[in-house]
């Protein structure tokens, strides 16, 4: 009597869980999130529906596959959300056409692999401007970060240097940096103009505050001329030409004032300098 072939069990595998945040500047656009979608759609795989019925008189269960549980959600101004697993029919959307994204999440779960996987990419205007959760098994928890890093480094901008952790000691160490060398130059500059040494402790009282609100005024500059995560789809790319223009203008406006100051004192010290 033959015996029937052992079935195979199912042994358990750990589950890895990998959480980034990335701290530096992005624009976004339909090219790049069809690319993180595309990347999260490959790592859950096909869903797997199990669909019966009757035929030919016969009770049938089957297995069909579909498309991998894959969504794009956005959040808008004015407390809109829409969400869908197809992308064209978010980007053509009336609201995300006349409205400004705010956060963009691609998020999707596939419950039936061992261990589950799950896998969560967060793009968002303020806060933490990048986010990645991913889990499943070790190598392909791996794989699909780095895939999803490299197609964020494509989309790095060159003043990502200025975007930092809110909160965070190196953030506390260049407020502090800047606020110090700051309130220098402003003491220097008085002490230049004559103010006696009596009237420095008064003097240092009074521009502690100004100090420090400079320091916030260029922070808030900062953050609205260099934000960190843009979005060059639908109303949002307005905001991408319009900062564009302004970091353009204000580019030359420095550097024509800078040559203007340096002319001025090379044609001042060659009209009163002593020779």
């Amino acid at each position: 009597m033959s015996k029937k072939p052992k079935r195979k069990k199912n042994i358990d595998v750990a589950t890895y869980n990998s959480r980034i945040e990335y701290h530096n500047a992005y624009i976004f656009d339909v090219m790049s999130i069809e690319a993180l979608f595309t990347t999260a759609q490959r790592y859950i795989g096909p869903s797997i529906e199990t669909v019966s019925g009757i035929k030919d008189g016969k009770f049938y269960t089957r297995e069909v596959k579909s498309e991998p549980n894959v969504t794009c959600s956005i959040d808008l101004t004015d407390d809109h959300n829409i969400s869908s697993r197809d992308l064209s029919v978010l980007f053509t959307d009336p609201l995300v056409q006349s409205k400004f994204i705010q956060r963009m999440t691609i998020s999707g779960s596939a419950y039936r692999t061992n261990p589950s996987r799950r896998i969560s990419v967060t793009l968002r205007v303020a806060d933490t401007p990048v986010e990645v959760s991913v889990d499943g098994d070790r190598e392909s928890a791996q794989i699909v970060r780095n895939e999803i890093q490299q197609i964020l480094e494509g989309k790095e901008q060159s003043y990502s240097f200025l975007v930092f952790r809110q909160f965070s000691g190196w953030s506390i160490f260049r407020a502090a940096l800047s606020a110090t060398v700051i309130f220098i130059v402003i003491v220097l500059i008085h002490v230049r103009l004559g103010v006696q040494k009596e009237q420095l402790g008064t003097f240092v009282v009074s521009w502690l505050g100004e100090t420090a609100a400079l320091v916030w005024f260029l922070g808030y500059l900062r953050r609205k001329l260099f934000p960190a995560v843009l979005f060059e789809i639908g109303r949002s790319a307005i905001t991408v030409k319009r900062l564009g223009s302004i970091r353009y203008n204000l580019l030359w406006a420095v550097l024509v004032g800078l040559a203007v100051g340096v002319a001025s004192i090379v044609f001042a010290s060659k009209i009163f300098g002593t020779g």
